[in-house]
């Protein structure tokens, strides 16, 4: 299930160039709309098997808050709460592989039993990804993108950013720590 926050805008005004709200807005704006994130994932509109979901805005209500849209109004602060929305279309939930994967099924390779160790960049341009087999840590491999072809990156909330930091996308004194942790060394 993929589920989406819109941040606001002035949770990332400290983040560096090309990472601001400002320099998101686009993007985020197409992925909203690519991906329908909705409230209810159900063709009616109805919000089924809800009932701890009442619980709980009970407890938010008792306690002084409201609830409020934070895709509506990220800006929205103070005794604030909202419930998550929901990548669904026409009352079926999305995620990576439906959305991503099915409509270029017929030009994609999938690889079995094997881990992303690093993505192979060059110029700030994915070119491929190096791999390692599973089932013989010691063989690896490189895949390398088609011209033109795109690369998506869905390895999960903690792996994908260590994936990155390895390839060397990120602050330098992570990519360090990384480094060093993937030498088994403990100094960065």
């Amino acid at each position: 299930m993929m589920i989406g926050m819109t941040p606001p805008a002035f949770s990332l005004e400290t983040w560096p160039v090309g990472w601001r709200a400002s320099d998101l807005n686009d993007e985020l704006t197409r992925l909203t709309t690519q991906l329908s994130l909705v409230a209810t994932p159900s063709t009616d509109g109805v919000l089924y098997a809800n009932a701890s979901q009442q619980l709980i805005d009970a407890a938010w209500h008792v306690a002084g808050f409201t609830q409020s849209s934070i895709n509506a109004d990220p800006a929205k602060r103070g005794k604030t709460y909202n419930r998550p929305s929901i990548a669904a279309r026409n009352g079926v939930r999305q995620n990576s592989a439906t959305r991503y994967l099915l409509p270029v099924r017929e030009r994609v390779t999938i690889q079995t039993d094997a881990t992303v160790t690093r993505l192979l960049i060059s110029n700030g341009t994915a070119l491929g990804v190096k791999w390692a087999d599973t089932s013989n840590r010691s063989s690896t491999a490189v895949a390398w993108l088609r011209p033109g072809g795109k690369l998506v990156l869905t390895a999960g909330a903690l792996a994908t950013p260590r994936l990155l930091q390895l390839s060397g996308i990120g602050h330098r004194a992570c990519r360090r720590a990384h480094a060093a942790c993937e030498r088994g060394s403990a100094a960065a």
